[in-house]
């Protein structure tokens, strides 16, 4: 394997990528990636001048250096008043 290539193993195209980075309930929309890719913020391979893949385990190294550390947890519910009658 080149530097410039991925192992078949890894590879993902735009779809796999999509599914990949967005959370449940929380897709990543085509136009983000696209941005992102123009950009050059995401990790990707460009072959023939237009078809862009990625490699699963750069995006989840990508994705692990943008995690930010959560602060005092979940919050509480809140409590509900007593109404007087």
């Amino acid at each position: 394997m080149t530097e410039n290539s991925i192992d078949d193993n890894d590879r993902m195209d735009r779809d796999d990528a999509l599914r990949f980075l967005g959370a449940p309930g929380k897709p990543v929309k085509s136009g983000t990636l696209n941005a992102w890719i123009s950009r050059g913020q995401i990790p990707h391979y460009r072959y023939a001048g237009r078809t862009v893949m990625f490699s699963r385990k750069e995006l989840q190294k990508w994705i692990e250096e943008r995690k930010v550390p959560a602060v005092g947890g979940l919050p509480r519910p809140a409590r509900r008043r007593r109404v007087a009658t």
